[in-house]
């Protein structure tokens, strides 16, 4: 009866340490999921101006930005850039020269924390 009372409790403090185990893993992973998503909501922009095959941004939060998490939108289609800078510190203005006129079109540039859109 002794041994059997003993393998219960050895069973029922094994699964305890299984369920606490996975639990930490989670928060580290929930912790960890929030962390990336507080950074992403300060990589932020914002179009200074936007003239011909231009467009002059601005990092306005403070943390960098790589300019290839940056998608640029003229009128309803993607367009690619050629970036001054591969990386945009925070609160710098940097360009974008693209690969067409923007004259009379609107613009949109979508960073991981926000988007704006401006007429060319």
């Amino acid at each position: 009866m002794r041994f059997g009372v003993s393998v219960i409790i050895f069973i029922i403090i094994t699964f305890a340490a299984g369920c606490i185990q996975s639990s930490e893993q989670n928060a580290s992973k929930n912790i960890s999921q929030n962390e990336t998503t507080m950074l992403n909501q300060e990589k932020r922009i914002a179009i200074e101006g936007a003239y011909s095959n231009l467009a002059v941004l601005r990092a306005t939060g403070p943390a960098a930005i790589n300019t290839s998490e940056i998608r640029v939108i003229l009128g309803s289609s993607e367009t690619l850039c050629r970036w001054s800078r591969e990386v945009a510190e925070p609160y710098t203005i940097f360009t974008c020269e693209l690969q067409q006129s923007c004259t009379g079109s609107i613009v949109t540039v979508i960073a991981p924390g926000n988007f704006e859109q401006r007429q060319c």
